[in-house]
């Protein structure tokens, strides 16, 4: 279970908890957040934050965006499909890029989703 501490500085609740190590680089995670009314409040998020890190349904955070992502998910295919796939994957890559590329991964919605199909 992960494990965390609640702090109160001034009339700001805060908390720390400790994710376990990172799966790629075995570094040592945690998440810091602050900024709760009470100390309860603070106590309610880290236990939800942990429960989610120990279920595996905590994601972290990136500022990959959706370029950066379908040009690694491109290169990952690559090796398994024919190079005729590959080139017609690469120009959809291309459209989706110049519409929504810019927009970080995480911050992608669904109203711009409907709007790059809308558009192509």
């Amino acid at each position: 279970m992960a494990k965390g501490s609640v702090q109160r500085k001034g009339s700001v609740g805060s908390f720390v908890v400790d994710l376990g190590p990172d799966p790629a680089t075995g570094r040592r995670r945690q998440a810091r957040r602050s900024g709760f009314a009470t100390k309860k409040e603070a106590e309610v998020a880290l236990r939800s934050l942990a429960t989610a890190s120990d279920s595996g349904s905590a994601v972290a955070r990136s500022r990959a965006t959706v370029a950066v992502f379908l040009t690694e998910w491109l290169e990952t295919m690559r090796p398994r499909i024919r190079e005729t796939t590959w080139v017609s994957y690469e120009m959809a890559a291309n459209r989706i890029s110049r519409q929504i590329g810019a927009v970080p991964l995480q911050a992608l919605t669904p109203l711009q989703v409907e709007s790059l199909y809308a558009t192509l």
